[in-house]
Parts: structure tokens; C-alpha cells; sequence
């Protein structure tokens, strides 16, 4: 077996904090059975039907044998000490909090890892670009 390695360049720093979240309800639906519904901090698998709540708001979608996932910009939003604002999904060209004009997007696909991508990359494009990445219910 060839061993592999990846370097990353001093002073770079991964979040794997939603891809973790996403791998973590697949691995989990992969040891259920039946009718289930596995939630890591707002992405969601289900085994069988089950209608989800949409995080803040008051809708539910309908998911079957799929996975669910929410990216928004409705928590972990912080006041600098120059008076702007600030939250944790970062324009990777900047640095800085992306602001896209879009409030929190959610995405549907066959996994939770996949649904939490989808979501992410709709928030991140904005309103018009974002929608090309699935079928995206954009709230914002």
C-alpha cells in the first residue's frame, strides 16, 4: 500500500464542522434498519417517509430514504469591536463572512453528507446562482 500525504500551507485552517456532521448521520443511518430518523445538528437522515421542520420556519418537507440539511446564517452571527457583523461561513477568497443575500438555504439528496454540501454552496452563490445546485428551498 502507497502511503499518501496532504500538506496544507502554514496558517491554513480546516472546519470540518458540517462535512463532519453530514458523514456523521450516514455512518449512523448505515447501522439502523426501518423506519428512522438520525439528526446531527440539523442534518438529518431518514429511513422510510418522515416530515422534517424546516429549521426556522414553519414548514416541513417530506423526505423518504434520503437526508436533509440546513446552512444558514441564522445562528453564530457575532457583533465585531467595530460595531459590524460577523458569523462562521467565510468567502474562502477573503477570508471575511460571506454575505450573499441569502438568509439560510436547504437541500435534499440521497445523502446527508451530499444534502449539507448542496446547502452550503446554495447559501454561498446567492439567490440566483444558488438554485443550480439542487432543489434548493431558498428562505431570505
Amino acid at each position: 500500500m502507497r502511503e499518501a500525504s496532504i500538506l496544507r500551507p502554514p496558517g491554513l485552517r480546516i472546519d470540518l464542522g458540517g462535512s463532519a456532521k453530514g458523514l456523521a448521520a450516514d455512518w449512523a443511518a448505515s447501522q439502523l434498519r426501518g423506519r428512522f430518523a438520525v439528526d446531527c445538528g440539523g442534518d438529518v437522515r431518514v429511513g422510510g417517509t418522515h416530515d422534517v421542520a424546516l429549521r426556522g420556519s414553519a414548514h416541513t418537507v417530506r423526505v423518504t430514504d434520503a437526508a436533509i440539511a440546513t446552512s444558514g446564517l441564522d445562528r453564530r452571527v457575532w457583533r465585531r469591536p467595530d460595531g459590524s457583523y460577523a458569523h462562521h461561513l467565510l468567502d474562502p477568497g477573503t477570508g471575511e463572512p460571506a454575505w450573499t443575500g441569502v438568509i439560510s438555504a436547504t437541500a435534499i439528496a440521497p445523502t446527508a453528507l451530499e444534502a449539507e454540501a448542496l446547502a452550503k454552496a446554495a447559501l454561498l452563490s446567492g439567490p440566483r446562482r444558488g438554485r443550480a445546485y439542487a432543489e434548493v428551498l431558498v428562505a431570505g
